[in-house]
């Protein structure tokens, strides 16, 4: 197995999904552009919205408050994504710029969008549920509910 497979292996075992596509978790790890495979930010853009969409939307199904909202989406900021990406491991999936010696928390929160963002592209809102309660990014009221 080739460092790469190592790795779509790794991150696919922390989240708890199995890729159809594997180039966009191969994707949604790469802090750099290498050759054919374009950085993560646009799919970290992606994810972001997916995630905030996901959350809206259920938040809105359950007939919450507006108060309700401004606490669960908290859950999205970038602090705690950070937290949570390191906290589930996903650090040892990161793929760096040459030269850079670790993983920021702008550059772990930034890496947690892409992954969601491409777990929304390749299996659809249900699967982004689900990888994101695995990850503890929605809030219990949502769940609950």
């Amino acid at each position: 197995m080739d460092a790469a497979q190592a790795k779509i292996q790794t991150g696919e075992a922390i989240i708890g999904y199995t890729f159809n596509d594997k180039r966009l978790l191969w994707q949604a790890i790469q802090t750099s552009g290498t050759g054919a495979v374009p950085k993560n930010t646009r799919l970290a853009v992606f994810g972001d919205t997916a995630l905030n969409k996901m959350l809206c939307s259920r938040w809105f199904a359950l007939n919450l408050s507006k108060g309700d909202w401004t606490t669960i989406r908290n859950v999205a900021q970038n602090s705690n994504l950070a937290q949570v990406g390191f906290e589930h491991g996903l650090k040892a999936c990161v793929l760096l710029n040459d030269g850079t010696g670790d993983v920021s928390a702008k550059t772990m929160a930034s890496t947690v969008e892409a992954i969601l963002g491409a777990v929304d592209l390749d299996g659809g809102s249900e699967a982004l549920m689900e990888v994101a309660t695995r990850l503890d990014l929605v809030h219990p009221m949502l769940i609950s509910g």
